[in-house]
């Protein structure tokens, strides 16, 4: 019911359900036991009189007077109204005790991983190159690859990968869905590597794998007549801006070069293309230019073109530097968004938080506690042109990141496996008494290298979930 919180019990429910199946034996619906607030209660002021509550287990979201934002934050809820106690009791706001509390997300953690790790497919990655055509200003790789630039897949190598993901598959076929390839890069649709790139996409078709390929673009058309006999399911391109910021930020690109590839796929109509756009200072207020080419060119009405904005991630990567501006160029995009209605054209991706309260918003659900990060946590190989394997496309290049090799033979260090696979909130104390752990599941695995990386993590998911939520409560209680 949408009216702000009062003392009888009604709330400006932001959602459209209540308390989660699983949680139902666990949530008290008694107002007269001894209550305490739950831990994963992220609560926020909205206008100094109401404040906005979320619970990220039971799904939750309400705005609420400000008096009792504070007994929630302070676990005095025994103060509140019985009335109060038992809606927010049944909402997942308040729970027994702290050991039930631990009890239930534990058991959840676990089941809702392997669920998921079970709907989700064995990702193989290859890597044909660490060369690229392109010098962007940005690239976090390139840092890191200099020494074997120009190391390449031979026979032998090219025959070890292909029956290493036959023994992966075989060894994961309980716990996954499907299998996808994936060509990645350095740049995958280099002519150098094209026998390769032709026998991965066959040796894909002959396997029914999805086929997927992150390029620049800039080779794109050279390979249409291939992927018209073997569609792939979807092509990712990165397109920074208009032409000239495109030039400017990613050295040596050619707009329409790329168009010419981009048009090639959507007139065949088997491949979903993926639009990204690598959003910063330097092309952030140039985007409402690039959304006026994409509806000029008609490619967002194509049922096949999908546009989205992400953070840079550029050669700070690994450092805390990367997540310092994250959040106000959050707030300045939504506000570019205001004053330009043709940037709804784009999703958004990248900024944890604000994917979760936009689901909300859409679907009138938040999305459910996934408990992991990212696909390193669940199904994902990744093999590069050194016989290399690692469990994340983000870590290839540094040896001491990998997780064994796959050439000569099959090579899996476990103990190294394990590592990605657990989430980080299972690896670090702080993470498990953090309101947004369900939803953030610990964040990326590179950040449990360093404290200061990971703190900078954790400051730009709070702030841009903060940012998104009491946005969303403001603006539907204007309405």
């Amino acid at each position: 019911m949408f009216a702000t919180f009062f003392h009888d019990g009604r709330a400006l429910a932001l959602d459209g359900g209540s308390t989660s199946d699983e949680l139902a034996d666990a949530v008290v619906l008694d107002p007269s036991q001894s209550l305490r607030a739950s831990r994963y209660n992220a609560v926020y002021d909205v206008d100094g009189e109401r404040a906005v509550v979320m619970n990220t287990i039971s799904g939750a979201a309400d705005v609420i007077d400000a008096s009792i934002a504070e007994a929630l934050k302070k676990d005095q809820v025994g103060k509140l109204h019985v009335d109060t106690r038992r809606y927010l009791a049944g909402r997942g706001y308040l729970w027994r005790s702290e050991h039930d509390e631990l009890r239930v997300i534990h058991k959840l953690g676990e089941g809702t991983r392997d669920s998921v790790r079970r709907r989700q497919p064995l990702k193989l990655l290859l890597i044909p190159t660490y060369r690229c055509n392109l010098s962007c200003t940005y690239c976090w790789q390139q840092p890191f690859v200099k020494e074997y630039y120009k190391d390449s897949f031979d026979e032998a190598m090219t025959a070890s990968a292909f029956s290493a993901m036959l023994k992966l598959e075989e060894m994961e076929k309980d716990r996954t869905a499907y299998t996808e390839l994936q060509l990645f890069g350095g740049e995958p649709l280099l002519p150098a590597v094209r026998p390769l790139v032709e026998r991965a996409v066959q040796f894909a078709a002959e396997h029914g794998w999805a086929l997927r390929i992150t390029t620049n673009g800039m080779g794109l058309a050279d390979y249409l007549e291939l992927f018209a006999e073997y569609p792939p399911a979807e092509v990712q391109i990165t397109v920074d801006g208009p032409p000239e910021m495109l030039r400017l930020r990613r050295r040596g690109a050619d707009f329409e070069k790329i168009a010419r590839g981009i048009e090639g796929l959507l007139f065949y109509g088997q491949t979903l293309v993926n639009l990204r756009v690598n959003l910063d200072a330097a092309n952030l207020e140039t985007l409402p230019d690039l959304a006026n080419i994409l509806i000029d060119r008609r490619w967002f009405t194509n049922p096949k073109f999908y546009a989205y904005v992400a953070p840079t991630r550029d050669e700070h990567f690994d450092k805390r530097d990367m997540y310092d501006n994250r959040a106000p160029m959050l707030a300045r995009y939504v506000d570019l968004v205001h004053q330009h209605p043709q940037l709804e054209i784009f999703n958004v991706r990248g900024w944890n938080g604000f994917g979760d309260v936009q689901h909300l918003e859409q679907q009138g659900v938040l999305p459910r506690a996934t408990f992991h990060s990212c696909d390193a946590n669940l199904n994902m190989f990744v093999f590069d042109a050194r016989g290399m394997l690692y469990a994340c496309n983000e870590a290839n290049g540094r040896e001491d990141r990998s997780i064994g090799r796959f050439h000569p033979d099959l090579e899996i260090d476990e103990s190294a496996l394990a590592a990605w696979r657990t989430p980080a909130f299972l690896q670090r104390e702080g993470c498990q008494t953090c309101s947004l752990m369900p939803l953030c599941g610990g964040g990326c695995m590179i950040s449990t290298e360093g404290e200061d990386y990971h703190a900078g993590y954790c400051e730009d998911v709070k702030s841009s979930f903060e940012f998104s939520l009491v946005d969303l409560a403001r603006r539907r209680l204007a309405t």
